[in-house]
């Protein structure tokens, strides 16, 4: 989850059958006919409406009839706002972006040496595609040598 919303650009998903009719929900809310196909976040709002919403209208229904201050959705409070069988973690955990990125989008963290992915997505937004590709390729060529992929075809164009 990063500051907008949930982010699905990277996903870990056990296989299951629930993950299995999971995904075919969103799919069929990102493609069939749902408001989501309108929607410039397709599966992102397929995915936060069937995972967050019934258990955030849930508690906000059960606060509202509760006679007691409600309290609030988190870790704390025991109502996380989402289903038990998903676990969210913050976008630090998984997919901080170069300092450049991160410092356009304010909701955004900055990836550091030791975190587990680097994140690029929305670069070309706040950058040229030239900017993106030496952004990628300076983090690329810090876990591997550049000698092993300076012959590879595909590669030449980029460097």
């Amino acid at each position: 989850e990063d500051g907008l919303m949930l982010n699905t650009g990277i996903v870990l998903v056990r296989a299951s059958p629930w993950s299995w009719g999971f995904f075919q929900h969103v799919r069929w809310m990102t493609f069939g006919r749902s408001p989501v196909t309108q929607h410039p976040w397709w599966e992102q709002t397929a995915m936060v409406y069937l995972l967050q919403m019934p258990f955030t209208l849930t508690h906000a229904a059960a606060a509202a009839a509760s006679a007691t201050a409600p309290s609030d959705i988190g870790l704390a409070s025991g109502h996380l706002g989402y289903t038990p069988a998903c676990f969210m973690l913050s976008q630090k955990h998984i997919n901080g972006y170069p300092p450049a990125v991160a410092q356009a989008l304010k909701t955004h963290e900055t990836f550091a040496p030791g975190d587990f992915i680097v994140s690029f997505s929305g670069c070309k937004v706040y950058s040229s595609q030239e900017v993106c590709n030496d952004l990628f390729f300076s983090y690329f060529f810090q876990v591997h040598d550049f000698k092993d992929f300076e012959s590879d075809p595909v590669l030449q164009s980029w460097m």
